[in-house]
């Protein structure tokens, strides 16, 4: 099964511990494997991760006094 959304994921970890070497995905302030603080840093050679696209619009933009009461409900789920 293939996912749409590992086309946005980077191929590699963006972030590296300087101190254990330990790896992730996005910035975090204390290193997960080792608990230093402020050791974890932009790891060298990485891809910036892609950001999706957004969709646009199905339909311009209307006053709320233009809405129809009925298609505004709120449904039960």
């Amino acid at each position: 099964m293939t996912s749409t959304s590992a086309k946005t994921r980077p191929a590699r970890a963006a972030f590296r511990c300087a101190e254990c070497g330990w790896t992730t995905v996005k910035w975090v302030g204390r290193c997960g494997e080792c608990q230093a603080w402020g050791t974890v840093e932009e790891a060298a050679g990485t891809a910036p991760a892609r950001v999706p696209a957004a969709l646009a619009p199905s339909a311009p933009a209307r006053p709320i006094d233009q809405v129809a009461v009925d298609a505004a409900r709120a449904r039960s789920t």
